[in-house]
């Protein structure tokens, strides 16, 4: 239902002067026609409003009598949008809003200039909290969503009517939920581990593999740069023969070097 992308994080987040469902969704249609971004503007909204209550950005600065609520919503939009004001400086996002005052640097929750969509104890710190952590391109709602719809501890079961929500057919629930296949989806490993089994027959490494599977891809995620690879590793329990550039090309886009038969 797309209806939920417009008021989830128009009435949901922040905004506590949005009270009805018209309200939501005529911000949302301004918001679509200017460009602009429903989640990043309520994140925007509850920060101003923030360094409003304490002065430190004050309305003679925004041009307005600042107010949580529908009117005052709209005017940000407007401004950001034409470039009016303080609104020429929202434009060019957190980083340029950041360099106005240290105070503002210090307290907007960024990742990589990129506003934080879901805040982490919201849902105590789910998937998609976390993932905006690490994710080397900044915050970023889709990369791991869908579990924290459920909420951390939640039961799985929870997911299928998230599921119908979205349209995934009944027909593939036990192809996502029930082992090996939940496993082989995360990542490949079972493949990866089935792959080693071809050139060490005696190979008993498939659990080894599924239990790093978490540090190679918190090494993969975090936003860092290294001198020498993490991956060699986590080849090791294949042996020489298959700790080869095939295997990592198979992870790392950085391998451009051909692969020796």
């Amino acid at each position: 239902n797309y209806t939920s992308s417009i008021i989830n994080p128009l009435m949901m987040f922040i905004v506590d002067g949005l009270d009805t469902y018209d309200q939501a969704i005529k911000a949302f249609d301004q918001i679509s026609r200017y460009g602009l971004d429903s989640l990043t503007l309520t994140a925007l909204f509850e920060f101003i409003s923030k360094m409003n209550e304490r002065d430190i950005l004050t309305n003679e600065k925004l041009g307005v009598e600042w107010k949580q609520d529908f009117k005052t919503f709209q005017y940000l939009i407007d401004i950001i949008a034409k470039r009016e004001g303080f609104g020429d400086i929202l434009a060019d996002g957190w980083k340029k809003l950041a360099m106005e005052d240290k105070t503002f640097s210090n307290e907007m929750l960024t990742v990589k200039g990129l506003d934080v969509i879901f805040e982490p104890r919201f849902l105590r710190l789910g998937t998609m909290e976390f993932e905006q952590v690490v994710n080397p391109k900044g915050a970023h709602v889709a990369s791991g969503g869908s579990p924290t719809y459920v909420g951390a501890g939640g039961n799985l079961n929870k997911m299928k009517s998230h599921f119908n929500r979205m349209g995934i057919p009944e027909t593939a629930f036990s192809r996502i939920f029930i082992p090996p296949n939940f496993l082989r989806n995360l990542r490949g490993f079972t493949h990866l581990g089935s792959f080693s089994i071809l050139f060490n027959p005696k190979s008993n490494c498939l659990r080894e593999v599924i239990r790093l599977k978490e540090p190679f891809n918190l090494l993969r995620l975090f936003p860092c740069k290294s001198k020498s690879s993490n991956c060699d590793r986590f080849f090791i329990v294949f042996g020489k023969e298959v700790n080869s550039l095939a295997l990592k090309s198979r992870f790392f886009n950085d391998f451009k070097e051909p692969i020796e038969k």
